[in-house]
């Protein structure tokens, strides 16, 4: 007989979830269970049933944004990439605990389109492809740390169909 376990959000307790809202789940490779909140990741420990919390550094301009988790994705490596609501694309070396952003630079073309990473995936060649809310889709090159922008243009109707991507 299987068995349905409610978790619920409750600020007083330091191992239970981070956030009120769930927004994204992820089980990696290894069967570790993911969880994105709009406070933070967490990662679920199945043997004891509580949580444990990574959370990028508080001195970070950006990181109230980016403790909100709106997508996880684990590339073939295990690392966890981190789509945030305005915090951009993050990685997370879960061996190590290390926190790396991706974010837009106005004045540098090659960065992110958007900081507002709605989606994150990776495809059969190992690139990275991240979705963003009024960015369009972008391509991380990881040797160089640039990405590519593919954007809508009324003017190619080959082009995406909208900068808004889910």
């Amino acid at each position: 007989q299987e068995r349905f376990t409610c978790y619920r959000y409750d600020p007083q307790d330091p191992e239970g979830l981070s956030g009120p809202a769930i927004l994204s789940l992820l089980e990696t490779q290894e069967g570790e269970l993911w969880i994105g909140t709009s406070q933070g990741l967490d990662r679920f420990d199945r043997e004891t049933g509580r949580f444990v919390h990574y959370q990028p550094d508080a001195s970070d301009p950006y990181a109230a944004y980016s403790r909100v988790i709106l997508s996880i994705y684990e590339d073939r490596s295990g690392m966890l990439w981190l789509g945030t609501y305005g915090g951009g694309v993050g990685s997370l070396d879960v061996e190590t605990g290390a926190w790396r952003f991706y974010r837009h630079d106005p004045e540098d073309a090659q960065s992110l389109s958007s900081n507002l990473v709605t989606s994150v995936h990776g495809d059969q060649e190992g690139d990275l492809w991240i979705g963003t809310w009024g960015g369009g889709l972008n391509r991380l090159d990881r040797e160089t740390g640039g990405f590519t922008h593919y954007r809508y243009d009324p003017e190619h109707p080959d082009s995406l169909s909208s900068d808004t991507l889910m």
